[in-house]
């Protein structure tokens, strides 16, 4: 009995100076992160808490020349619903037990705010996304909410806009269904994400640009003009204030202002703190009521003449002919999901798609002619119409109906390809290198370098080597061309020979604010102004007594030129159909041209009609055009006519 006593307080004594050992050791460790090594301790949990955060700078917006904002960046964000349960929590935070002793559990939304909220959410839900209907998203939230084992993190839209996004979150009870945070396969924490915008929905969308996220470069204006609209993303140091959430630490009391000065002096600064410098706004020639109008307009004629054919294109460019503006640019095809023409990627047809221009053609032959031949030809000389052979290699020219014999001006109203060839085979058959140089100084067949980033599209003309090469390329066939050259070279006519370079933006602001614009004068004459009035007055003959005689009739007055080329196979042939335009005829300001390709079996002038729409919608917000109207006078010889005046009966 006392051996087992004496054990148990050996036992003890040794447990008692175990502790003992233990809590000095303890105490010493203590002491020594305190007192030796705290120091390094609290420096290493510091650097820990803080953090170089790169904040990213306001891209830029791109401005209307009317005002009004075509693209900008605007928060967007991925929908996700917590549709799972989770305990309920007391007035110390912690779990709530039943009288079982078990866990009670509330789901995330309560039932009485999912019950009176859902619909209101689902129709908020169909505004952010219509490709689904409300009932649709009623079935996917119920039937995620009703499996075993609801979702925690549901999908439901990604990209919608921010405020449907906030307004589900204002929704009572259903905050608290909404993640604020999902970590993605790029290792993003946040469900809002900025995204480039266009606030006119699909209106002159190749012209704005499209983002490609593979390789962070965008088209259209947007990549022209990236290093303007992106800024410069500032590098801030910032500590944590929760899990993954870090807000920036203003270092040393220094202001933007101070940075910059600071980074200017000292460049070692740079890599501790930068500030950020946003985007600048670019303003761009395109006004939104003309193009509008011309997309609006070329699309109720595509589904007219086209169809639903998803080979058809067609393309609007409406220029000021003394600044080389351009004020609209449609380019459409067919949509397969909306059903309809719509801009699509990748795929401007007024800047970047090679067609055969036909009998627009005509109009730069004949210029080249009067130009170069003087008084040899004028729009009163003779040539034959109909059908005509010119040599055994040439092959038969037709113009699809009987002729005869008429004056210049007159087969080019008609849309004579015989009379076109006729001028050329009597002057240029012996020289034909000359006649193709002459073609070539008028018509701009090289790249005009826009300042959009899009294919680049060179212009082809063909050697004119052979007898039929030499007649087709007088009414438009051996030449490759895009829409917007060709309204280039109409617009120089128009300017009286002078070709200035199409241009899609203001180059900058003066000390007003008000955009600047510098003109760029590709050629300085094509011709003389004596060939440019001709070619002038024999436009207007084709929209008064010839092809385009659909749009006579304005009182401002259209001069143009209808033409149609035809490509493929006999099995399956389609028709490019073209019309441009100057108006007004009498003094040209602006040159509007439209193309259609892929038409069955469909003449240039039934397009007509929407360079008729844009003009009048031009003609109706340019005062200055306004046909000027004499004001009435009262009627002094019979004072009996005269109005009474009330004031003396």
């Amino acid at each position: 009995m006392k051996t087992d006593k004496t054990r148990m307080s050996h036992l003890t004594w040794f447990a008692l100076i175990l502790m003992v050992l233990s809590g000095g050791c303890i105490v010493f460790c203590l002491i020594r992160t305190q007192a030796v090594q705290g120091e390094m301790w609290r420096s290493k949990g510091g650097e820990r808490e803080k953090m170089l955060q790169t904040v990213l700078a306001h891209r830029g917006d791109i401005v209307s020349s009317n005002g009004m904002v075509m693209a900008t960046t605007m928060p967007v964000c991925d929908l996700y619903l917590d549709l799972g349960s989770s305990p309920r929590l007391g007035a110390k935070r912690q779990p709530m037990h039943d009288s079982h002793g078990r866990v009670i559990m509330d789901t995330v939304i309560r039932d009485k705010y999912y019950k009176k909220h859902l619909t209101a959410v689902c129709r908020i839900l169909h505004k952010a996304d219509p490709s689904r209907t409300a009932t649709q998203y009623r079935q996917l939230i119920e039937r995620e909410r009703h499996k075993k084992r609801p979702g925690r993190c549901v999908p439901i839209i990604k990209g919608m806009p921010y405020s449907y996004w906030r307004e589900i979150c204002d929704m009572e009870g259903w905050g608290k269904g909404v993640v604020h945070s999902v970590l993605d396969a790029s290792g993003n924490s946040s469900v809002i994400k900025y995204q480039r915008v266009h606030t006119y929905g699909r209106m002159a969308e190749n012209c704005l640009g499209f983002y490609n996220g593979e390789c962070d470069t965008y088209t259209g204006l947007d990549g022209s003009y990236d290093s303007t609209l992106r800024g410069q993303d500032g590098l801030y140091l910032c500590r944590r204030l929760t899990r993954g959430v870090w807000i920036p630490m203003d270092w040393n009391g220094m202001s933007n202002r101070e940075i910059k000065e600071l980074e200017a002096s000292d460049s070692s600064n740079v890599t501790i703190r930068k500030a950020v410098v946003d985007g600048t706004n670019i303003v761009t020639t395109i006004d939104t009521r003309y193009q509008d109008v011309a997309e609006s307009s070329l699309r109720r004629y595509m589904r007219q003449y086209c169809g639903a054919d998803p080979v058809s294109s067609g393309a609007v460019v409406l220029m000021e002919v003394a600044t080389g503006k351009v004020l609209a640019c449609v380019s459409l095809r067919w949509d397969s999901m909306a059903h309809n023409y719509y801009e699509r990627r990748d795929a401007n047809v007024a800047c970047s798609y090679l067609y055969q221009p036909g009998s627009v053609f005509k109009t730069v032959a004949y210029t080249a002619m009067f130009d170069d031949l003087g008084e040899k030809l004028d729009t009163g000389t003779v040539v034959p119409t109909g059908t005509k052979t010119f040599s055994a290699a040439s092959g038969v020219i037709s113009d699809g109906e009987g002729g005869d014999n008429v004056s210049t001006i007159t087969a080019f109203a008609r849309s004579s390809n015989v009379g076109v060839c006729q001028v050329a085979w009597d002057n240029y058959r012996e020289r034909r290198p000359y006649f193709r140089d002459q073609l070539a100084m008028r018509f701009p067949l090289e790249n005009l370098d826009i300042d959009l980033k899009t294919p680049k599209a060179n212009g082809r003309l063909v050697s004119l080597r052979y007898d039929r090469e030499l007649l087709n390329v007088c009414y438009g066939y051996g030449v490759s061309c895009t829409p917007l050259q060709v309204a280039t070279f109409y617009a120089a006519l128009g300017n009286g020979g002078r070709m200035m370079k199409p241009q899609f933006s203001y180059t900058g602001r003066d000390r007003r604010g008000k955009p600047q614009y510098e003109p760029v004068v590709l050629r300085d004459s094509i011709c003389s102004r004596a060939t440019a009035r001709t070619m002038l007055a024999m436009l207007r003959g084709v929209v008064e007594n010839g092809t385009g005689n659909n749009i006579k009739g304005t009182s401002y007055g259209i001069a143009g030129k209808t033409g149609t080329a035809y490509r493929g196979t006999d099995n399956t042939r389609y028709f490019d159909a073209t019309f441009a335009g100057l108006f007004p005829a009498d003094k040209p300001r602006y040159a509007c041209v439209v193309v259609v390709m892929g038409v069955h079996k469909i003449h240039g002038r039934q397009f007509a009609p929407v360079v008729k729409e844009v003009a009048d919608c031009v003609v109706a917000t340019q005062r200055s055009m306004w046909p000027t109207f004499i004001p009435e006078t009262p009627n002094t010889e019979n004072p009996s006519t005269s109005t009474p005046n009330p004031s003396n009966p």
